[in-house]
């Protein structure tokens, strides 16, 4: 079994350094990238597990190699960065951030938290390996889902939103509930991403987004997952 792997993507030569030594010591296999470019060079020859990637870089936007990442693949990205306001978090995390940690801060809680993201990408064996609700098919063992036998290409928070709904069939789900099971953290603050990654999560689910049958806003309160062509 390899060591799980962290790609770290920052140009603080003391900050990189000491995450390199202690991710090293936790028993993970760390490498550093000192800008956007080599970590988008690296993410294809290391294929990290998590990413751990700064926002402001000497060749460019945190959040551009985000994108470029997320154009790849579903690597978990954690950001770190000095940048705290409440927009920023949240823009971060509807751009496709897994989590987000401001600059000071303490170890312990950083490893805490990769190993939070790394348990949720082990998908292990799940009790139901398929989850059937009308014309959607969720296989959780494969992270694969379709809708009338179409294949559906989600992201990975897209993936686990929507099979989270689906196991709770006709359950409002609230916004507070879904930040908590699906990202593992619930914060006033971000409940507006949730919205966000609902309305993207619509626009490759729905036939017609704008009338889901789907995923059904339930004003106020949250989400519900139902069929509604099955309703009589």
């Amino acid at each position: 079994m390899h060591r799980k792997r962290i790609l770290v993507i920052e140009d603080d030569r003391s900050i990189a350094l000491s995450l390199e030594r202690t991710f090293g010591r936790e028993g993970f296999e760390p490498r550093v990238a000192r800008d956007g470019a080599m970590g988008l060079q690296m993410l294809a020859s290391f294929q990290p597990d998590v990413v751990v990637l700064d926002w402001m870089l000497p060749d460019g936007d945190g959040l551009e190699i985000l994108r470029s990442i997320r154009k790849q693949g579903e690597t978990a990205v954690l950001f770190l960065t000095a940048k705290d306001e409440v927009a920023d978090k949240v823009l971060a995390l509807e751009t496709g951030a897994d989590d987000y940690m401001t600059k000071p801060f303490h170890i312990r809680e950083l490893l805490a938290r990769v190993r939070s993201l790394l348990r949720r990408s082990d998908t292990g064996r799940p009790t139901r390996q398929v989850i059937s609700q009308g014309a959607i098919e969720i296989r959780l063992d494969e992270r694969r889902a379709s809708r009338e036998g179409t294949q559906l290409d989600l992201t990975r928070i897209e993936f686990d939103l929507l099979a989270h709904l689906a196991k709770n069939p006709r359950i409002v789900l609230t916004r507070e509930a879904l930040l908590e099971t699906v990202w593992g953290y619930s914060f006033e603050g971000y409940q507006r991403t949730v919205d966000t990654h609902i309305r993207r999560l619509r626009a490759k689910l729905e036939p017609n987004p704008e009338e889901p049958r789907f995923i059904h806003t339930v004003r106020g309160v949250g989400y519900r997952f139902q069929d509604s062509s099955e309703e009589s």
